[in-house]
């Protein structure tokens, strides 16, 4: 298990603040199997606090996962309200860059994710 490069006992829960401690520096909305945990690997190397879809499994504590069904669902599917950067503040205050989040289409997320002021 040396070899996997994020954490892997859970996340503790911890409570988002207010406003988002860190504004996204850089949104790399790769699909899957393109170098995207490369890319995740590097970026930490560079200081950068990344944030991988591989991470969700490990935030149970903090609902990652219904996180990103709500915003799923909102995105591509017109269901709920639609999401806005408070609502991204509650899955990635803690982090100021993004290699890979999972979804079907990228293109639309990273333009939810720039309209929404991130």
């Amino acid at each position: 298990m040396d070899n996997i490069p994020f954490p892997t006992v859970p996340y503790p829960r911890m409570e988002p603040p207010a406003h988002s401690e860190k504004k996204m520096k850089v949104l790399a909305l790769g699909m899957s199997r393109t170098g995207t945990m490369s890319l995740y690997v590097a970026l930490k190397e560079l200081g950068y606090t990344c944030y991988h879809m591989a991470e969700c499994n490990l935030d149970q504590q903090n609902n990652s996962l219904s996180l990103w069904n709500r915003a799923i669902d909102a995105i591509f599917n017109g269901i709920g309200r639609k999401f806005a950067g408070a609502d991204f503040d509650q899955m990635l205050w803690r982090y100021d860059v993004t290699s890979y989040l999972g979804l079907v289409n990228p293109w639309d997320l990273g333009l939810t994710l720039v309209s929404g002021g991130y």
